[in-house]
């Protein structure tokens, strides 16, 4: 009597190296990394490896490894980005607010309120007054008492506009020389050079009288300054 024998019992435990022909189906291959098979035919001849290839493969093990030169195209999200990468290469901003206390040369004033916030050597200033007095000479009046000296190289550093009448019942506007603390004043036509003491120039303090309760009343007088100006530091 023929017996019939299972042949796939025979299989189990049978060494790899016996086989020397034929090909192994793909699904006998499922759990062979296909990176090892193309690792294993490229060294068959190491003419034909890749290095950007090797060097990727490495690079992808350990991250912490990639090399910045490498990345070529694409953006890093804003989460990948951390605040120190950025700030290490700014420089420091200062950025102050306060208030100020002005004094005045060649005619008097009431203030009421005085503010200024710098941000970097950008100085912004505000103040509210009431003229109340002048004096009757040609010598220029000016405000004093900037939170900051201005920038010490030309002229004007900064210019400003006071919203409040003058001689001619106009607006006028002001001015920081370099390398002070004061604010000058200019009339409302400003035709004038910065040097020019009258009406149409720089104001003198004689010029206060039209602007000031003497000629104007209490209640019409008043002015409001906005000034912008360099410092020196």
């Amino acid at each position: 009597m023929s017996r019939t024998r299972d042949f796939s019992k025979l299989i189990n435990g049978f060494a790899a190296d016996k086989i020397i022909s034929g090909t192994l189906d793909a699904a006998r291959l499922s759990n062979i990394d296909s990176d090892y098979i193309q690792l294993r035919q490229a060294s068959a001849d190491l003419s034909t490896i890749d290095s950007d290839y090797i060097q990727l493969r490495q690079a992808t093990a350990d991250l912490t490894n990639l090399n910045a030169d490498n990345l070529t195209s694409g953006t890093i999200p804003n989460a990948r980005v951390s605040s120190g990468s950025v700030t290490q290469h700014v420089s420091a901003v200062n950025v102050n607010v306060g208030s100020w206390s002005p004094g005045t040369s060649n005619f008097s004033a009431t203030f009421y309120n005085s503010d200024y916030v710098r941000v970097g050597r950008l100085v912004h200033v505000t103040t509210y007054y009431k003229i109340t007095g002048y004096t009757n000479t040609s010598s220029l009046a000016y405000m004093s008492g900037l939170p900051y000296t201005s920038n010490g190289s030309g002229n004007p550093q900064g210019t400003g506009y006071v919203n409040g009448g003058e001689i001619n019942n106009m607006s006028y506007g002001c001015f920081v020389h370099g390398n002070s603390n004061a604010i000058y004043f200019r009339g409302g036509f400003g035709k004038k050079s910065l040097s020019h003491a009258d009406y149409q120039g720089t104001l003198r303090g004689s010029d206060f009288q039209y602007m000031s309760t003497v000629f104007r009343g209490a209640n019409d007088a008043f002015h409001l300054l906005t000034l912008t100006y360099i410092s020196n530091s």
